[in-house]
């Protein structure tokens, strides 16, 4: 063999050498990305099925709270409710039965005269005092009785925002 056979054979031999390391070299590399790629997704999924546990055991949180608020709520209406019945009810039962009197030192006139049944009974609280017209007497338990109305809703109502977690002094 002469001397440029075994130096083209020296030089295919080492070119074959090199194109084999490179592709080892490579293979190592394919293998090396998809073995980090596998691992990414592996990953990737664990991360997604954890977030989705994760939002799925906050919806049911979330929907055990709107039960609960939604329970809280109707007890609160029930209570709202009969407490508006029963001052409905007083005022109700209150309308012509007394007329309100005020002193009559008030109104700068003469007091009425007392009347007596009786001789066991005195009308002297009475004389001190004078009826309000009716018209009056009507409004004045109008207003109180929207007050108070309106004190019962705005009970119902912190009630409400107690139990919810929306007054920051109070935990339920």
């Amino acid at each position: 063999m002469s001397l440029y056979a075994r130096l083209i054979a020296v030089l295919v031999l080492a070119g074959l050498l090199v194109s084999g390391l490179w592709g080892l070299q490579r293979r190592g590399q394919l293998q090396g990305r998809a073995e980090v790629q596998a691992k990414w997704d592996k990953e990737s999924r664990e991360r997604a099925e954890a977030e989705k546990s994760a939002l799925l055991s906050r919806v049911k949180n979330n929907e055990r709270i709107a039960e609960q608020q939604a329970l809280d709520q109707q007890r609160i209406k029930k209570d709202v409710n009969n407490e508006l019945g029963q001052i409905h009810i007083a005022y109700d039962s209150r309308r012509g039965a007394s007329s309100l009197r005020i002193p009559a030192s008030v109104c700068g006139g003469p007091a009425a005269a007392a009347k007596t049944t009786g001789a066991a009974g005195s009308d002297a609280a009475a004389a001190a005092t004078v009826a309000l017209p009716a018209e009056i007497e009507r409004n004045l338990q109008d207003l109180m009785q929207e007050a108070d109305t309106v004190v019962a809703t705005c009970r119902a109502t912190q009630q409400f925002i107690r139990l919810n977690g929306m007054y920051p002094g109070d935990t339920k």
